[in-house]
């Protein structure tokens, strides 16, 4: 299949999502195949990005360890046959309208100092 093909197909496909995760997919295969046309070859129809997204979370489910699974950028390239290594992270241009990177965390409201306990002197016989 030719880039354009490629490019047309998953775009058509992220904009029919309205799932955040299958639009980020999206994103990282269509930024990936523009960079690397010459890969676009190795993908056929029926390599989609939800079908990529179903594919992670069982590679997700099988990497589980105490209850917790992740899949990462490299299990997306093994879904597509992308060749080499993923990349690092995306950039906050990349991820567009995501929404991911959009809020900044607010800082925590500075604690309120301890009030300090007052000493008092008192005797035994000042109780009775």
């Amino acid at each position: 299949m030719d880039v354009k093909n490629v490019i047309e197909i998953w775009e058509t496909e992220y904009s029919n999502s309205n799932d955040k995760y299958i639009k980020l997919i999206g994103k990282i295969a269509i930024a990936y195949i523009k960079k690397h046309p010459e890969e676009a070859d190795k993908i056929t129809t029926g390599l989609t990005l939800n079908g990529c997204m179903d594919f992670m979370r069982d590679r997700a489910k099988s990497n589980q360890k105490n209850g917790v699974g992740v899949a990462t950028l490299d299990d997306l390239y093994d879904y597509f046959h992308f060749g080499g290594k993923a990349s690092t992270i995306l950039s906050d241009e990349d991820m567009g309208d995501l929404g991911t990177h959009s809020k900044p965390v607010p800082a925590p409201e500075p604690a309120a100092p301890k009030p300090m306990a007052k000493r008092v002197n008192l005797s035994m016989d000042d109780l009775f």
